[in-house]
């Protein structure tokens, strides 16, 4: 089966795009972080004032329409605003969970155990053999062997003992 050619990338389009990500970085530096978010703050103050001094030309039914529309106008940017602040929460928690290794998981749950109230929510009520069989279910563990031999055992010493 012959596989599909892959098109080779225009030189100049790739020229182009370096261009675009020079002067960008280049803007970036100078806005000291996200060009859009500076942008966005200076056209929401301009859009301010000029509401503002439009608003003072404005009576009666006039003035509320415009102040409609300044308040859906203005939802939008609140509602852009929110969204960005929301994936910068999300990409810190990312990060922090990037960071915790499985030691320092194991620390903040032994940590968490501590806490008077954590501690008389799992021990309401439970006997010392019902919490403990319950915490090695919920992590996975075996059971609590018994005391004595094993089964295995056992059977070994009858075998060994039918031999003598």
């Amino acid at each position: 089966m012959k596989t599909p050619r892959q098109p080779r990338p225009d030189p100049a389009v790739a020229v182009a795009l370096a261009d675009m990500a020079a002067e960008t970085a280049g803007l970036e530096a100078a806005a000291g972080g996200s060009i859009t978010d500076t942008v966005a703050r200076w056209l929401a103050s301009r859009y301010a004032t000029a509401a503002r001094e439009q608003l003072e030309e404005l009576s009666g039914e006039s003035r509320m329409k415009f102040l409609g529309e300044c308040v859906r106008d203005w939802s939008l940017l609140r509602h852009g605003d929110h969204t960005a602040a929301r994936l910068q929460l999300e990409r810190e928690r990312l990060e922090l969970a990037r960071g915790l290794t499985e030691s320092q998981i194991a620390d903040r749950f032994q940590e968490w155990l501590e806490r008077p109230a954590v501690k008389r929510l799992l021990n309401q009520g439970l006997g010392e053999e019902e919490r403990s069989r319950r915490i090695r279910a919920l992590f996975g563990l075996p059971e609590k062997p018994q005391p004595g031999l094993s089964p295995e055992t056992l059977s070994k010493i009858e075998k060994a003992l039918n031999l003598l």
